[in-house]
């Protein structure tokens, strides 16, 4: 199992109803894609004198590296996800963290 885990800081500006749009998006990726057991995101909670560096995040666990590189690399359906979550980003793709938990 993959874990992908996507943090991220939406810039001031940013209404609710688009950032609950990028959230139902990436949950609609779920069933399109073989080996994708889940997805889940939502507000980060951090310690308080952390909660400066990352305010939303986004986990997409996949069955093995195959199903990860797939929905990674695939064309249609992730790039406009990711796209929209760095045009809400503060900094854009550099304030963008992301990481895998392989088990």
């Amino acid at each position: 199992m993959i874990r992908h885990t996507i943090l991220f800081k939406l810039k001031a500006e940013v209404p609710k109803h688009e950032l609950e749009r990028i959230f139902t998006d990436i949950l609609a990726l779920t069933n399109k894609f073989h080996g994708v057991s889940s997805i889940t995101g939502g507000t980060c909670h951090f310690h308080e004198q952390d909660s400066h560096l990352f305010s939303h995040g986004i986990s997409i666990d996949f069955d093995n590296k195959a199903a990860r590189d797939a929905f990674l690399n695939d064309q249609l359906s992730w790039p406009p996800v990711k796209d929209h979550i760095m045009n809400i980003t503060e900094g854009g793709y550099k304030g963008i963290i992301n990481f895998d938990f392989r088990e």
